[in-house]
């Protein structure tokens, strides 16, 4: 694991829904002047702002801990009886109560243990909050995800909330409301794929006005694209031209103020995982059974939201078509798979991998 890089610029942290309600479970119960502990998976980027980590709850203690001395001590032997925890952040939940100072007991008991630590409120309607404590100096977490059946997010007020043209906001406001406005356009989503299925979903994301768009995918424009491929022309063809740049460069010349990284590789790219990583939300428009499984698998383990979408046309290749139909997965990390729900199959992700690593024996 790398390590970590300070001073953090934006923090984010991802909590699944099963410990979600297992911290309410447990908290809730409880009156205030009580902890739960728990470790934090972490990634980190150099972002526009400067340094983003993103944090993966991936454990939670069952137990509640006094908010004093002896609570932390049995807080600190719980860590490090986690013998895998090396690297991770220790996260503690709290419920708040007037009165309390969790953060000054918290520098009190733990600063001289640990260089850093996370402090989460738990409100008694379930509203999360939370500090970064490193070195004395209190960071609020940008925003806490809850990927669940709903996708819960609560964001950080910020001084610069409005974003972008208020004349270009109006209609979007209307629809939705301003508060949802402002999360979208702190969010960083993802689009792997960008060709027939991908290019429109990129483009109404864009349009919405998104913080972040990171497109992936590392095929080229074809004449046999022009038809279904968003902001493609011929030359774009001729030239044999990326399909992230000829989407990337449309959204540059529209002037709009989501920002635009465009990454020419797959999912099996350790650099494109790494991206990924960094995203709130994920969509998936490929067309490989393969690809499809291991970007399943990464949001699952990185707490991202995955919606797979794809479209199924079978033509007989005389001007026939038997069938046309798009389907559309949502799947939370910790539910069901696309292999559970026989949206691809084993035999046909086998097949894939082996023409892709060996085609000879294929």
């Amino acid at each position: 694991m790398a390590d970590r890089m300070y001073p953090t610029a934006a923090i984010r942290m991802r909590i699944s829904e099963a410990s979600y309600e297992a911290i309410k479970s447990v908290l809730l119960k409880a009156e205030g002047g009580y902890i739960l502990a728990g470790l934090c998976g972490w990634t980190q980027r150099e972002g526009a702002r400067g340094i983003e980590t993103v944090l993966c709850v991936h454990t939670v203690g069952d137990t509640v801990l006094p908010l004093n001395a002896t609570g932390c001590n049995t807080l600190l032997a719980w860590i490090e009886a986690q013998k895998w925890w090396r690297g991770s952040w220790p996260v503690v939940f709290y419920r708040p109560k007037a009165g309390d100072n969790v953060h000054g007991q918290l520098q009190q008991h733990l600063s001289d243990k640990l260089e850093h630590v996370l402090a989460v409120s738990v409100s008694d309607a379930g509203e999360l909050a939370g500090h970064s404590i490193f070195e004395s100096e209190l960071t609020p977490i940008d925003s806490i995800m809850i990927p669940g059946s709903d996708i819960l997010i609560w964001a950080q007020e910020t001084d610069d909330e409005e974003t972008g043209d208020p004349e270009q906001n109006k209609s979007f406001n209307q629809s939705f409301g301003s508060k949802t406005r402002r999360i979208v356009s702190h969010l960083t989503i993802g689009v792997v794929g960008v060709s027939g299925t991908g290019s429109p979903v990129a483009e109404m994301l864009y349009r919405l006005g998104v913080g972040e768009l990171i497109l992936v995918d590392n095929d080229h424009v074809e004449a046999k694209n022009l038809g279904r491929i968003y902001n493609s022309s011929t030359r774009d063809a001729e030239e044999a031209r990326l399909k992230v740049d000829v989407i990337g460069d449309a959204f540059e010349r529209n002037g709009l103020p989501t920002q635009v990284r465009r990454i020419a590789g797959t999912t099996h790219d350790p650099k494109v995982i790494s991206e990924l990583a960094q995203c709130d939300i994920v969509f998936g428009c490929m067309d490989t059974e393969s690809g499809r499984a291991l970007l399943n698998r990464l949001t699952t383990f990185y707490l991202i939201p995955y919606f797979d979408v794809g479209v199924n046309l079978q033509a007989d290749g005389e001007g026939g078509v038997s069938v046309v139909y798009g389907a559309f997965h949502y799947l939370k990390p910790g539910g069901s798979s696309l292999l559970s729900r026989r949206a691809i199959s084993v035999e046909n992700i086998e097949a894939e991998d082996l023409k892709r690593v060996n085609p000879e024996l294929y």
